[in-house]
Order: structure tokens, then sequence, then C-alpha cells
């Protein structure tokens, strides 16, 4: 999905909301060289809303891992679980 698919009011709402931090593994946007990415919880093409609820900050090792996915396995239990 292109940056201009969402819009740069919202992606600046959603950075400020997640406090510059991946909302997967913490990592802090500051100090990286990497660009991180806001893009949708629930994939658009599962039918999730471009909205700041469906919408987290998410450093690019997060978001390639991350893909269409919206479920994974809990290694400690062995349970799926969400992944937001």
């Amino acid at each position: 999905m292109s940056l201009s698919a969402i819009p740069k009011a919202l992606r600046a709402a959603v950075a400020e909301r997640d406090g510059g931090r991946c909302c997967y593994c913490h990592l802090r946007q500051v100090g990286q060289a990497a660009v991180f990415h806001v893009d949708h919880v629930v994939p658009r093409s599962r039918g999730g809303p471009t909205e700041e609820d469906n919408l987290a900050l998410q450093c690019p090792a997060c978001s390639l891992r991350k893909a269409s996915k919206t479920a994974a396995v809990d290694p400690a239990s062995g349970e799926g679980v969400g992944l937001f």
C-alpha cells in the first residue's frame, strides 16, 4: 500500500498515539535509519478499514513479518492469539 493511501494527518496521529514506538516490538523510531510504517492491523485485503483504530506504527522488520497475518501461535502456550 502506498503512503498516499493513508492520509498524512492520519499517519501522524497514529505515530503520535503510538509514542514513536513499534506496536509489536516497541522499538523506538528515534535513532533508526529506516522510516517506520503505519499499516493496517486487520489488512484491507481482509476487510480492515483505514481508520485510526485499525492502524499501527510498525518498524520495518515487524511490518514485513506481519504481512497480512492477524494471529499467530503463542510460543509459551501453544495457543492462537491475535497480533494486536
